[in-house]
């Protein structure tokens, strides 16, 4: 009883913090700065199928997006980035060259420095989609060009800035996505492919580690039964004693 009893606080505590996972990332202009949020993509690339391009999975393609609230000055929001292109076999040979993503309140325009120096908007080629804002390594708006992060590069951090429209408490990013180079699998089978693309598989708050009220209700009524069911047995123990 004991045992199933504990297993079920587990279980509702493991509950809880998969619900932090989330499509929309949020930071607050007041209760935010510092605040680290990851993101992390899969890959795609453009299979043929009866003459048509169709976005197909790329096994072993992926990469991730880490990014933090540094400043918030009227319409201007900075976050630093880090870059990762974490692609393992059988991907032997990928490059990032372009992160982007849409946003709740309208964005006026970007800056940005390192290796994802170039801000820009438009298509995001493969996806079907628009991006309200990208950065690129190389080539031109989201399409991305032939040079970026590689494999074996170390992690691009630079800075970026947002420019809202209208100055906004609260920034919500969505939509993430990422564009791959240069990508080659073991079997040659995709071979030195250029204009992939990654879209967000999770999006989870890396630094808010305190569990949530709602966790911790759960928690706290689940240990309040664990105690009930210890009293009532040591109740019966001492009944069957006397």
């Amino acid at each position: 009883m004991l045992f199933r009893l504990s297993m079920a606080v587990a279980l509702l505590a493991g509950a809880a913090t998969s619900a932090n996972a989330v499509t929309t990332l949020m930071w607050s202009s007041t209760a935010d700065v510092g605040k680290t949020q990851t993101v992390s993509f899969d890959g795609q690339y453009g299979a043929s199928v009866n003459k048509k391009t169709v976005a197909t999975p790329l096994a072993g393609l992926s990469s991730t997006l880490a990014l933090t609230l540094t400043k918030v000055s009227g319409k201007d929001w900075t976050f630093d980035y880090a870059v990762d292109n974490t692609s393992l076999a059988p991907v032997v040979a990928s490059k990032v060259s372009v992160f982007g993503f849409d946003s709740r309140g309208k964005i006026s325009g970007g800056s940005s420095n390192g290796v994802f120096g170039k801000s820009g908007s438009g298509p995001v080629p493969l996806l079907g989609s628009s991006a309200d804002i990208c950065f690129r390594a190389s080539g031109s708006d989201c399409t991305g060009g032939n040079s970026g992060l590689a494999i074996d590069d170390a992690v691009s951090k630079g800075s970026l800035t947002l420019r809202f429209e209208k100055a906004t408490p609260l920034a919500e990013l969505s939509s993430f996505f990422v564009r791959y180079a240069a990508v080659t699998n073991a079997d040659k089978s995709i071979n030195n492919v250029n204009g992939t693309s990654g879209d967000a598989v999770l999006m989870a708050d890396t630094v808010d580690s305190v569990p949530e009220p709602a966790s911790w209700a759960m928690m706290i009524t689940g240990f309040g039964l664990i105690g009930g069911a210890m009293r009532r047995r040591r109740t019966t123990i001492a009944t069957a004693t006397c």
